[in-house]
């Protein structure tokens, strides 16, 4: 699985006899700038074993990049890393000094993604960065990748730039109560959105009502954890929300953009009266179909935050759009 030669570079895998080349990359203060620190000749041959495991578990991982007279030039290769909760296949890559600015890394890294996207069919692979390193930026540019978020691995600032699916779309109802946010979140779903509703689930862990507003909190969280890896999986998803407040969109608009990805606002604007209607019909039998009295939805009503003309990206759906509307999407 190793690349096959480009214009100017060969690779081969690591092997014990490379420990003074790599001591010597690996240990230069240039070429490591934008590690915690040069690494030992001990953290040298570590490094050599690592890679080693890594052809023998995976099929790859760094190999040594030479001119086609021999000469070093550094590594180049895919390995496993890990970003949050996220495994991710890597393209990385080190020159030493001497050779810098001559567009190896850049041949190396094209030739590396080849292997990503062809032997192994790998759907999406990223570079790990330090945000000062500007010249591994512009490489990770030129191969192809875009920037996509600013994040941290193993306590380290770094920004990533990724290949792959482009992200999903974000929708993100807003309404009271019986303003038809699930029936529209349903229209969607039923067309292969991914819907989060954290009603739905407080429903199942039927939470005393002490307790409710904590596991309400906790559900929140984990589903915009779910919320993230679906879009940056390409998976267009559903909120299925109240999103009563400004802040609250807004905070799902970060959400969104930190992978990517575009909130839409979707506001189910029913009258008053169409709403008491509704929801004079509800029994409590499923998580839908929760009673809400006149005095709660009052509450509702007042304390609900319509989104307003200097809102971007906001949809206004009245009652016979709404079915009309999931359709067009």
């Amino acid at each position: 699985m190793i690349p096959g030669p480009t214009e100017r570079l060969r690779f081969r895998e690591m092997t014990d006899a490379d420990l003074d080349r790599m001591a010597g990359l690996l240990g230069d203060p240039e070429v490591m700038r934008h590690y915690p620190a040069p690494k030992s000749r001990g953290e040298a041959l570590g490094w050599i074993r690592w890679n080693q495991r890594s052809y023998a578990e995976h099929g790859h991982g760094l190999w040594i990049v030479e001119t086609h007279d021999g000469a070093f030039v550094g590594d180049c290769g895919l390995t496993w890393q890990t970003v949050g909760d996220e495994r991710l296949l890597e393209v990385g890559y080190h020159v030493v000094p001497a050779v810098q600015g001559r567009g190896y890394a850049t041949e190396a890294a094209r030739a590396c993604l080849d292997v990503a996207i062809g032997s192994l069919a790998t759907p999406r692979v990223v570079a790990i960065i330090r945000p000062g390193n500007g010249p591994s930026r512009r490489v990770a540019e030129k191969v192809g990748l875009r920037f996509e978020r600013e994040t941290e691995v193993r306590s380290l600032p770094v920004v990533l730039y990724g290949r792959g699916p482009a992200p999903g779309r974000l929708v993100l109802t807003c309404g009271v109560a019986g303003s038809g946010k699930t029936t529209y979140a349903r229209s969607l779903e039923a067309r292969g959105w991914l819907r989060f509703s954290i009603d739905v689930e407080l429903w199942a862990l039927a939470p005393g009502e002490q307790d409710a507003e904590r596991v309400a909190a906790g559900v929140r969280s984990r589903q915009q954890e779910e919320i993230v890896r679906a879009l940056r999986h390409g998976r267009d998803v559903v909120a299925d929300y109240a999103s009563w407040s400004r802040a609250e969109r807004d905070a799902y608009r970060t959400l969104a953009a930190s992978c990517g990805a575009r909130a839409e606002v979707v506001h189910l604007d029913t009258p008053a009266d169409e709403i008491r209607r509704r929801l004079a019909l509800r029994r409590g039998a499923h998580a839908d179909d929760v009673v809400v009295d006149g005095a709660l939805l009052d509450r509702y009503l007042a304390d609900f935050e319509a989104p307003g003309p200097d809102e971007p990206d906001v949809t206004v759906l009245r009652p016979q759009d709404v079915t009309a509307a999931a359709t067009e999407r």
